[in-house]
């Protein structure tokens, strides 16, 4: 799963992020095509935030065209064509929703989009879509330096559980049974020596 969607703290900061874009896009609409500020927001707010869940296909992009493949050339292509299409579709798309937010509302808005601001939002998608591809990239790298870490960490655990198997395997049960027998004999003869061997048999244990 998407590791943005897979946590609603990340999702949730992932669309305030584009929120503030959105808002960045309803200055421009306002300042180059005289929308009124609501209509300004009902254009840019809900187009944005549905290429914000497009930007998220990068992630499965970048899973499929690592980087340490050394296929740079490819990698370069593939996303231009894919950011370029996006992008179009996302222009496209808002032209048409700006269409139907003339129709529904009584706003006094211009009668088309120009070709300035489709111009903007062509350009900004491009951008935000390679921008996009550039964080997921990192993700993955991020993904893949705490794996490692905790990879490390099991074969750290596996190791100690090992040595302290082999150190267990080391103790023959019949040895510390004939110990224990030699102190129990010595407790009668000589005391000093049962106490020595037993410290000795303890220093060996730990």
């Amino acid at each position: 799963m998407h590791p943005i969607l897979a946590h609603r703290e990340k999702l949730g900061l992932y669309l305030i992020v584009w929120f503030i874009i959105g808002l960045l896009i309803t200055t421009l609409a306002v300042l180059s095509d005289n929308f009124e500020w609501i209509l300004a927001l009902s254009f840019s707010i809900p187009i944005t935030l549905l290429y914000a869940f497009v930007g998220l296909s990068a992630y499965y992009l970048c899973r499929v065209f690592p980087l340490d493949r050394g296929r740079t050339l490819q990698l370069i292509v593939v996303f231009i064509f894919v950011s370029l299409l996006s992008s179009a579709m996302w222009a496209v798309l808002g032209k048409g929703w700006y269409w139907l937010l003339s129709q529904i509302t009584e706003l006094n808005a211009p009668a088309d989009l120009s070709n300035a601001l489709m111009n903007v939002l062509f350009g900004v998608g491009v951008v935000l879509y390679i921008v996009s591809v550039s964080v997921h990239y990192l993700v993955i790298e991020f993904e893949k330096s705490n794996a490692l870490e905790r990879r490390e960490f099991q074969l750290k655990l596996l190791a100690q559980d090992a040595e302290l198997k082999t150190l267990r395997a080391q103790i023959d049960p019949h040895s510390l049974f004939n110990s224990l027998n030699s102190i129990s004999s010595l407790t009668t003869g000589d005391p000093a020596g049962a106490r020595q061997m037993t410290l000795l048999l303890a220093d060996f244990l730990r």
